[in-house]
């Protein structure tokens, strides 16, 4: 999990906020072949990285578990399934909103002068149609969870779902339905669905506050 972490985030954040690239990385330049080892930054790079930012954007969808994977020859983790009884959304995401909670606090507590975060994409799959209640539940949770880590000390100052519209996601393409908007591929016709107006009420609420 540690090994997962560096490579997932601090990789990017450390040198970001002025701790340079985390040690670990080293380590893991020596593994394989000259051709296949990963090479990381130097020491110039990371300080022409660490500038003052205006905000931190945090991108986050949903929390990854890993398992300790004895027989892998270079990196010594494989991704599992979440705990049974984690629910999940229309195409197995695990939702579990403490996540958010705790990678925003994690950045506040790990560099100091971090500038302001705003969660920039946050959102869930959908099958078609427009009673998504499971979004409305999702939407409640996990503004709630950005609630819990103002009200812990992080300096939120935005959160942005993902998306307002369908659209074409990655390689999933249409089939995935992440949009307060329903949206026909073909005529393009935009419907809303139910959690159009839960998350105007939503927000409404939250009117005057940091979220």
């Amino acid at each position: 999990a540690h090994v997962y972490e560096v490579l997932h985030n601090r990789a990017f954040t450390d040198p970001l906020f002025g701790l340079g690239f985390p040690a670990e990385l080293s380590a893991l330049t020596r593994i394989g072949s000259t051709s296949s080892a990963m090479c990381f930054a130097s020491e110039e790079d990371a300080a022409t990285a660490a500038v003052a930012l205006d905000f931190y954007g945090v991108n986050f969808y949903h929390p990854v578990t890993v398992a300790h994977a004895p027989d892998n020859a270079t990196i010594p983790f494989t991704f599992a399934d979440p705990s049974a009884g984690t629910p999940v959304d229309a195409f197995d995401w695990p939702i579990q909103a403490q996540a958010l909670t705790d990678v925003l606090l994690a950045l506040t507590n790990r560099y100091p002068g971090l500038p302001p975060l705003q969660v920039t994409e946050n959102g869930t799959q959908t099958h078609a149609g427009l009673d998504d209640r499971s979004r409305c539940e999702f939407l409640d949770a996990h503004v709630g969870a950005v609630d819990a880590a103002i009200a812990a000390g992080a300096d939120v100052r935005e959160y942005q779902h993902w998306s307002l519209l369908d659209g074409w996601e990655f390689a999933e393409g249409l089939t995935r339905k992440m949009g307060l908007v329903e949206v026909d591929p073909v005529s393009q016709t935009r419907t809303p669905r139910a959690s159009f107006d839960h998350y105007r009420s939503l927000i409404a609420r939250h009117r005057g506050t940091a979220v």
